[in-house]
């Protein structure tokens, strides 16, 4: 009887321990899925502005938008985004592809680098040569 009077407290140490990090890597699972889900709908945002606005859309206003529609994630910059103009052979604008580039998902144990991912690509509603 007196030699398990302790282990209790020791058995609550150890899976204690094991149980804290099982929750804290699913929750960094599940925020590098959240943040990537919002950048992915914040993304097709700002290609359908473009798409809508033509080739002449100021890319400066789609990154800002992007930024706006990601919500609340942190470190997000206009200088994150990238707008691309897709032309086809002869030179006309037939796509804008906008992507996220150079943002750090922070976690608990680690960090994650966005290049290029997640990205959208529409088409122009109105071609223009």
């Amino acid at each position: 009887m007196r030699k398990q009077r302790g282990s209790a407290i020791l058995e609550f140490a150890l899976s204690a321990t094991v149980l804290v990090a099982f929750f804290a890597g699913v929750f960094q699972v599940g925020y590098t899925f959240y943040a990537y889900n919002a950048l992915e709908h914040a993304v097709r945002v700002g290609a359908q502005l473009a798409s809508d606005k033509g080739p002449d859309a100021p890319a400066d206003a789609v990154r800002r938008e992007v930024v706006k529609a990601a919500g609340g994630l942190n470190g997000l910059a206009p200088s994150n985004v990238q707008v691309a103009v897709n032309r086809d052979p002869a030179g006309a604008a037939v796509s804008v592809t906008v992507s996220v580039s150079g943002y750090h998902i922070n976690s608990v144990f680690s960090s994650t680098t966005l290049n290029g991912r997640p990205n959208a690509t529409f088409p122009y509603t109105h071609r223009t040569p």
